[in-house]
């Protein structure tokens, strides 16, 4: 210890302030200086330091001394030397005296900061800490002088920010930095600048340095600019963690297995992440505006989800989603933004110009997909969390709520499925939770199908995952008797995979079921009889051995696999006393024999699945023929002359006025009970005889020798019933004139028989449904349209060929098959491939015998060639619903190509099929080289057909034209199509001005058609307008995003949104054309003209909400609009577009009076009431219009004040809201003729006129301006009419 330190502690300890003063005073700066750069390592030299800053007086000299030793000691703690904690105290210390430093000693040191920084030397970094707190004090000083200029502290403070910013920043001094801003006395202004600089230097940390980096920006930024960071951090873990697992998902797109990341993502990386994400939540937790700011600023990207669906930001998302307070508005933003992404890709399916507008981006199933495996290396459980959270929200999607719903919804619900069985399959300790939450839903949903598929699915694919929470599964199958029928029978189908595998569940639900058979409700009843067939027809018996008795035989074999063997084990049962699969069946179908004392619902659920199970088991046969044997013995009857020989009296009881079936469900037809009897005996005979024939079908082989005999013996029966249904109906001669006195008895005796039964009964009689499946429809189809089978002698096949009502019920039967297909659930239709299979099959019979000979086969029968194409058409609108995957196997497959052709050359074999169909003569399509495409090829051909070709049944036509449209949209940019549409009809239709236009094509468009037409024109437009207000929505939300500091390729973004605003208005232009075309046709009242106005009204919207767009983009510097082209859009809308459609208002509203006045001379009283309804019926969009037009022009003009650009030429006051006199015309005319007519002073314009204003529709004697408003305000009353005296 030097004599200096000593005297200083000496005096400090004594608390001599006055001495202490003294002592300092009396030594030299450079002895302190001394003193201090050799005692500073001492760690008492603190106590030294405080004694000496104590001791400084304001004399001058002790400013001096004081900044002289303050520099000194700063260049010391720059050196590194001394341990943290104490170089902490000195500066802290040092802190306190700096109010009372001299300005331009403070800013020296502020300089010295400076240079410490230019350096960028990673040691002490004292300037970290003192350089805030000097500026802290400058901010205070009214007045500073600085390189020989006055300024104020806050003056020198921005310059200072600015000249920090301007440096070239080590990046090793970049989070000491962040620390060091954080409290300094920054404005917005300075703090965005402040900000944008730390945010360039992110991507040149390493990862070890990303965590505290984002630490201190997340504090930094706490308040305000918090966007840039989540951008920032959002680049960086997309090149290092995203991207990667990306390429790898796309290397092993082939494998279904995603277990294994491998080296694919940056593991240190994916660490890294875990741990900013943790710093993000911190900050959530504690309430800090940046988060705040962040899902405001989210919101407002919706409509733009590629921004929100990133990885990185779906991964904060989530990871905030738990904190209570947010969970609800962050759930709302991911399923918005998910929402909007689905509906985004299903419009890209259908229209060309929407695809090329917006971008292609990565696939919500692939950033699911690399989230999970993130989760998977590093532990991050509140993203799991948020995970399930948000599975639930997308499986409880309404799909009523959505537009498109049906296809829309089952994507949600397909995400959401995807969710939960990916996250099982990382995580299965949260699986008891999953499942748990799943079974309630199903419970207590309405809507719980989508629930019910994902517990199918880990029924069949994670069973082991099921058997380890088999209490929840038992506690799933107790509720099958409390849940609706529907649901029960659904999630009945989820639960039987379990049985095969577990016992425990098996003998749970086998007692269920029997408890259910006894329930009141049929529903119920019915679903334990399903339930039972399910079990036997999924139980194998053919390698299973008999029923063994002995329990303690050790070598018994109950055929289970080793799985059921182990979980037998786990549950403590032994496998000798466990039933065999075989020995079940025997009990279920004892069970099943009770059945027969049932309602005929319950024994017909029991007959469909019977046949079932003895397909899948064989073996069970015998002892299904002994169930039934004894119940079919009651009504067989034994007499030879009885055909068929059964006792139709035990079919049906007759109950009060009403007849049930005993065995089989149907419509009652009459309102007798003798002929209802008789009606329910004749549809069951039916019945009979096509289960017969198809008996005979099933059974007819190569050693058969007259089944086409009997098989047309059969029909013949089952025709001459079918000709007496048919008559029924038919009023005989004698009771035409008794016809009109018994309608009342009759009306009068139906509606008491309503009352008895609860529904109306309908006046037609209702065919049974058909009994014959799918197998032996396509057994019979085979033989009716192939030219041999082999298990066929080909004279009996030749007698039922040349039966056509033979063919034509076959076919109403296939398409009754087909049909019910289509109308299963998507999920149910998608797990039986068996019905694959079988349409695959039919449809490939149908295409090669029917449609690709259709000439021949009208020749044959033109009925069921048409009933063949319905057929053919079902079942394409099943496969594309139900087995989309599969769609290019099946064309492969039906045009007899093989799986491996290009998919190009199979649809070529397709449309050349259909081309023959449609064309009279031979037509060879464009050669045009450019035209390689199939779908450019499908639409030369259709207009080829359209321009060159006239049709005469109106409904093809029009449907001819839908698809020429469609295919437009979906495959071409352009839209010269509509137009060349849109002039044709206003050529045949008519036009307002008279000046119709030289249009001859398309030719298919005529008199006839013509009225058709025009409804699938303005629907095309009016589906084109949807995609043009999608776009100008994402260019709002594309804009905001660009102008968020820290977006990467930001000119890049800006040229791509340029090249969008062009596209929208080259899109808009050829629209307000077509438009304008079209409302110079003469549209008669009625729904046509109704469309008409809605597409115009809509219209007119877009281009209100598009200039709003560029008055929010462009000013005085930067005028957007114009190279975007929108001037153009303004004078076709503005001008042409408006003049054509007031003047068309104005003819409608006059012809609508002319038709009024015709219809009052024609009749003699008219229902004003009813007028008047009608007239606003009709008018009611009118104001709309008017209203959207004149807001397009106040915007227009709105854009022309901002940008000093003169766009008002373009715009200007319609004439519907002017007012026109009346028949001036004609009353000046008859002035000028009658010159002895005197007219009194006070007349100025003579003659009965009236004044009317054109916008009145609802009288013609009263003044009115069309309201669009909200204005109440009465209009004066008419002036009194002049009086002309002769």
């Amino acid at each position: 210890m030097t004599e200096i330190e000593n005297k200083v502690r000496e005096y400090g300890q004594k608390a001599d302030r006055e001495g202490l003063k003294q002592y300092v005073e009396s030594l030299d700066a450079d002895e302190l200086v001394e003193m201090t750069c050799d005692r500073i390592n001492n760690p008492n030299f603190v106590h030294t330091w405080n004694y000496i800053m104590q001791a400084f007086t304001d004399s001058s000299e002790s400013h001096r001394k004081r900044f002289k030793l303050v520099s000194a000691l700063l260049q010391e703690l720059e050196k590194g030397l001394l341990p943290s904690s104490q170089s902490s105290r000195l500066i802290t210390r040092t802190c306190v005296e700096l109010p009372k430093f001299k300005s331009q000693h403070l800013i020296s040191l502020c300089n010295y900061c400076i240079e410490c920084i230019q350096k960028g030397k990673v040691t002490e970094m004292c300037w970290k800490e003192i350089l805030p707190e000097i500026l802290n004090v400058l901010v205070e000083i009214e007045l500073l002088e600085h390189n020989d200029s006055e300024m104020t502290g806050l003056e020198y403070k921005a310059q200072l920010v600015n000249s920090l910013c301007m440096l070239v920043w080590s990046p090793d001094i970049v989070t000491s930095l962040t620390s060091m801003f954080i409290d300094m006395p920054l404005n917005k202004e300075e703090h965005l600048q402040v900000v944008n600089k730390l945010g360039q230097y992110m991507e040149k940390l390493t990862c070890q340095e990303i965590p505290a980096f984002v630490y201190q920006l997340l504090k930094l930024c706490r308040y305000q600019n918090s966007r840039s960071i989540f951008l920032r951090l959002q680049y960086y873990f997309g090149t290092r963690v995203y991207s990667r697992l990306h390429i790898n998902q796309e290397a092993n797109s082939d494998s279904t297995n995603v277990d294994v990341i491998g080296d694919a993502a940056d593991e240190e990386a994916v660490e890294v992440e875990s741990t900013v994400l943790y710093h993000i939540y911190e900050s959530a937790s504690v309430g800090h505006e940046c988060i705040k700011d962040y899902l405001t600023s989210l919101k407002n990207m919706i409509k733009s989800p590629e921004f929100i669906l990133h990885p990185f930001q779906f991964t904060v998302l989530l990871t905030i989603s738990s904190i209570s307070a947010l969970e609800e508005r962050v759930m709302e933003i991911l399923r918005l933004g998910i929402s909007r992404a689905i509906q985004e890709e299903h419009r890209k399916i259908d229209s060309c110009w929407f695809r090329d507008m917006v971008p292609n981006t990565c696939k919500i199933e692939d950033i699911l997909r690399q989230i999970i495996d993130c989760c998977t290396i590093a532990d991050r459980h509140l993203v799991v969390q948020g995970l399930v959270q948000l599975a639930y929200i997308l499986l409880g999607v309404n799909a009523m709520l959505i537009k498109d719903g049906t296809v829309i919804a089952e994507k949600h619900w397909q995400l959401g499925k995807i969710i939960l069985l990916k996250i099982i399959k990382k995580k299965r300790h949260v699986a008891p939770f999953i499942i748990t939450s799943l079974s309630n839903r199903i419970v207590t949903g309405q809507n719980a199908f989508q629930y019910i598929d994902c517990v199918l699915i880990l029924s069949q694919k994670m069973s082991l995952i099921m058997l380890e929470n088999q209490s929840c599964i038992i506690e799933l199958v107790e509720y099958l008797v409390q849940v609706p029928g529907p649901v029960a029978n659904n999630l009945l189908d989820a639960i039987l995979p379990l049985t095969k595998v577990s016992p425990t569940i098996r003998d749970h639900l086998i007692l269920l079921l029997r408890k259910a058979l006894y329930s009141r409700i049929t529903e119920t009843r019915q679903m334990a009889v399903s339930g039972f067939l399910k079990l036997i027809k999924n139980l194998k018996i053919s390698n299973l051995a008999a029923l063994s008795q002995s329990s303690s035989s050790s070598s018994f074999s109950s055929g289970h696999s080793l799985l059921t063997q182990a979980s037998l084990n786990c549950t403590g049962r032994s496998t000798s006393n466990a039933f065999s699969n075989e020995a079940l069946c025997l009990e279920v179908l004892g069970i099943l024999r009770r059945c027969f004392m049932q309602q005929a619902e319950v024994r017909a659920q029991l007959y469909d699945g019977l046949y079932d199970a003895v397909c899948m088991n064989p073996e069970l046969g015998i002892p299904v023929l002994d169930v039934i044997w004894i119940h079919f013995n009651n009504l067989y009857v034994t007499d030879e002359n009885t055909l068929p020989p059964l006792d139709f009296s035990k079919v049906t009881v007759t109950h009060e006025l009403d007849v049930k079936l005993q065995d089989d469900g149907t419509d009652l037809l009459d309102v007798i009970p003798e002929s209802q009897q008789k009606l329910l005996v004749l549809k069951e005979a039916l019945s009979v005889y096509e289960a017969l024939i198809g008996y005979k079908i099933c059974s007819w082989g190569p050693q058969s020798e007259d089944n086409g005999q009997q098989i047309s013996n059969l029909f013949q029966s089952y025709s001459r019933l079918m000709d007496f249904a048919k008559n029924l109906l038919k009023p005989k001669k004698s009771d035409k004139r008794k016809k009109k006195g018994d309608a009342n008895k009759t009306t009068q005796s139906s509606q008491n028989t309503s009352k008895v039964d609860g529904t109306p009964k309908s006046k037609s009689f209702k065919l049974p449904k058909t009994i014959l499946d799918f197998q032996t429809i396509g057994k019979i189809l085979h033989l009716l349209h192939k030219s041999e089978v082999a298990w066929a002698n080909a004279d009996q096949a030749n007698i039922i060929k040349r039966k056509l009502n033979f063919h034509r019920h076959i076919m109403n039967a296939t398409i009754q098959l087909v049909q019910r297909l289509k109308s299963l659930k998507t999920t149910k239709a998608q797990h039986t491939k068996m019905y694959y299979n079988y349409v695959t099959e039919i449809a490939g019979i149908l295409y090669e015998r029917c449609i690709a000979r259709l000439n021949e086969f009208i020749d044959f029968d033109c009925t069921t060639a048409i009933l063949s194409l319905e057929c053919f058409h079902l079942i394409l609108v099943v496969i594309s619903n139900h087995y989309r995957s599969n769609l290019p196997t099946f064309l492969c497959v039906v045009a007899g190509k093989s799986k491996d052709e290009d998919l190009l050359s199979v649809l070529t074999v397709f449309v050349e099929t259909y081309k023959k169909l449609f064309e009279m003569d031979e037509s060879e399509l464009s050669t045009d080289p450019e035209i390689k495409r199939m779908s450019l090829l499908l639409l030369e051909w259709l207009k080829n057909i359209m321009n060159n070709n006239t049709m005469f049944n109106k409904q093809v036509a029009c449907s001819f034209i839908s698809l020429a449209f469609n295919t437009q949209i979906k495959f071409k940019t352009s839209i010269n199509l509509f137009e060349s549409v849109a002039l044709r009809l206003s050529e045949v239709m008519g036009t307002i001005n008279e000046d119709k236009p030289n249009a001859e094509e398309p030719k298919i468009i005529d008199n006839l058609t013509a009225s058709g037409v025009f409804p699938l024109l303005c629907s095309s437009i009016k589906t084109m307008l949807d995609d043009v207000d999608w776009i100008i929505v994402r260019l709002r939300s594309e804009h905001g995003m660009i102008s968020y500091p820290g977006e990467a390729n930001v000119e890049r973004r800006r040229e791509y949104l340029k090249s969008k605003e062009r596209g929208v208005c080259c899109q808009l232009c050829p629209i307000i054309t077509i438009l304008g075309v079209m409302c110079n046709i003469t549209i008669p009242p009625g729904n046509q003209l109704e469309a008409l106005f809605k597409n115009i009204t809509h219209l007119y919207n877009s281009l209100n909400a598009l200039t709003k767009y560029f008055i929010l983009r462009s000013s005085k510097i930067n005028l957007v609009f114009q190279g975007a082209r929108f001037e153009r859009v303004a004078r076709l809308a503005g001008k042409q577009l408006s003049s054509i459609v007031y003047d068309f208002i104005i003819y409608f509203e006059e012809s609508q009076k002319q038709d009024a006045e015709n219809t009052q001379t024609k009749k003699k009283s008219v229902d004003t009431t009813t007028l008047k309804s009608k007239v606003l019926r009709e008018t009611r969009l009118i104001p709309k219009t008017i209203y959207e037009i004149e807001q397009f022009g106040k915007s227009v003009i709105q854009l022309s004040n901002k940008t000093k650009v003169d766009l008002t030429k373009f715009v200007g006051q319609g004439t519907a809201r002017d007012f026109r006199i009346k028949g001036l015309k004609e009353v000046l005319q008859q002035i000028g003729n009658e010159t002895n007519v005197t007219i009194d002073d006070d007349s100025a314009s003579g003659g009965d006129i009236s004044v009317e204003s054109e916008s009145n529709m609802e009288t013609d004697d009263v003044f009115s301006e069309r309201e669009t408003g909200d204005s109440g305000d009465e209009m004066p009353p008419p002036p009194p009419k002049k009086k002309v005296k002769k």
